[in-house]
């Protein structure tokens, strides 16, 4: 299913319901789809039908594109500050900047530059640095450690040892 671009400024995005919020905060904080409808009290497939919506008003076609949306948009409040885990290297950082951005993993190993037949294992040895459940989780991650911001998706990184 192909997305809409993005709107221009002369027409914002559609608001999050609660519930739609509420599912992408627990895939954001970790939690699988059955983890999340079992905590909200609700099924797995509407647990399914909340993302997919989500995705839709926010333009986003992957979990971690949509959570990356929802933060950069205001629809989701920003994760708290944490540091920076010092192993992290500025590939590490290009990696967690595509997933946030590319839906697909061979954008995402273009964007990182990356081989794509290396992406998923690149990607799992950086969860296990960031402490990461999900890839979802990794964006979250990613915010919380200001290697993402608002102007990731258009700028490329930003932040202290970040060029542009």
């Amino acid at each position: 299913m192909a997305t809409s671009p993005p709107p221009s400024a002369a027409a914002p995005l559609t608001p999050l319901t609660a519930s739609e919020a509420g599912v992408l905060a627990k895939i954001a904080a970790g939690f699988t789809a059955k983890e999340a409808a079992a905590e909200l009290g609700i099924r797995p497939v509407t647990v399914h039908a909340h993302m997919r919506t989500a995705g839709d008003k926010l333009y986003a076609q992957s979990a971690p594109t949509r959570v990356h949306a929802a933060y950069t948009t205001g629809q989701l409040p920003l994760p708290e500050p944490l540091d920076e885990p010092a192993a992290l290297t500025d590939e590490d950082r290009r990696l967690i900047e595509a997933l946030a951005v590319h839906p697909l993993m061979p954008q995402v190993a273009r964007a990182a530059g990356l081989a794509p037949s290396t992406i998923s294992g690149r990607i799992k040895t950086l969860m296990e640095k960031c402490g990461a459940k999900t890839h979802p989780h990794l964006v979250h991650l990613g915010h919380a450690f200001r290697i993402l911001h608002a102007d990731t998706a258009a700028a490329g990184p930003a932040g202290p040892g970040h060029s542009r």
